[in-house]
């Protein structure tokens, strides 16, 4: 669905999400590009038929110079069917983001790294 999305749109995204567990719930009320269209492949196929399901993406900037996107499979009220908790992360505070480049290699982090995350 990623991929489809930066096809259809001139991006090449880079293989695979950097997970981040913000420090609180990131506010992303402003404009995002939607993921509906590329719904239907999405595997498995059970996941597009879940309540609330409506993929999105947000602007962002990694320490305010990587362009990148933050990745929603819902708008904030249903984030909890698609993420669940984890020991390390709350729902609300798990980021995947996605760019066009390895974020890992880029920006040579590691596990426990800090990052500023901006939404724009």
């Amino acid at each position: 669905m990623l991929q489809a999305w930066g096809a259809a749109n001139g991006v090449t995204l880079a293989a695979g999400t950097l997970n981040l567990c913000a420090d609180r719930r990131p506010v992303v009320a402003g404009s995002f590009e939607t993921l509906r269209p590329y719904a239907q492949l999405v595997q498995p196929a059970w996941r597009a038929t879940q309540p609330g399901f409506d993929p999105r993406l947000y602007r962002v900037t990694l320490n305010g110079q990587v362009e990148a996107w933050l990745y929603r499979w819902s708008a904030e009220a249903d984030l909890r069917t698609f993420v669940g908790d984890t020991t390390l992360c709350s729902a609300e505070c798990h980021c995947e983001i996605v760019a066009q480049s390895n974020l890992r290699a880029l920006l040579a982090l590691k596990d426990g790294d800090v990052l500023d995350l901006e939404i724009l």
